[in-house]
C-alpha cells in the first residue's frame, strides 16, 4: 500500500472552504478536499433563495449597517476583502455574478 501526503486537507466543500483548497492549490499545495455530497459546492446555491448569492449589491458600510450592533465584528474582515474584491475572485474563478 503506497502512501500519499498532502500539504493541506479541506472536509467540506462550503464557499469558504473551496476558496481555501482553490487558494492553496494554486501555491503549488498539494491539496485533498472531502465531501460527503455528490456534488462538492451544492449548498452554495441554496443561498439567497438558490440565487447563489456571494454578497450585497452595498459598501462595506453598508453590509456592517445590516447586520445592526453584532455587525462591528465584520470590519476586518471586509477591511481583508471588501464587496468589490468579492466579486472580483467569483469572477477570476468562472463565477458570473
Amino acid at each position: 500500500m503506497s502512501e500519499v501526503s498532502w500539504d493541506v486537507s479541506v472536509i467540506g466543500t462550503g464557499a469558504a472552504w473551496l476558496l481555501a483548497a482553490s487558494c492553496a492549490a494554486e501555491r503549488g499545495l498539494r491539496t485533498f478536499l472531502l465531501e460527503r455530497n455528490r456534488r462538492p459546492g451544492i449548498k452554495i446555491l441554496m443561498s439567497g433563495g438558490t440565487r447563489c448569492n456571494i454578497t450585497q449589491a452595498t459598501d462595506n458600510r453598508g453590509i456592517v449597517e445590516a447586520f445592526g450592533p453584532s455587525g462591528k465584528f465584520l470590519h476586518s474582515a471586509l477591511a481583508a476583502l471588501c464587496v468589490q474584491q468579492t466579486i472580483d475572485l467569483a469572477e477570476a474563478e468562472g463565477v458570473a455574478t
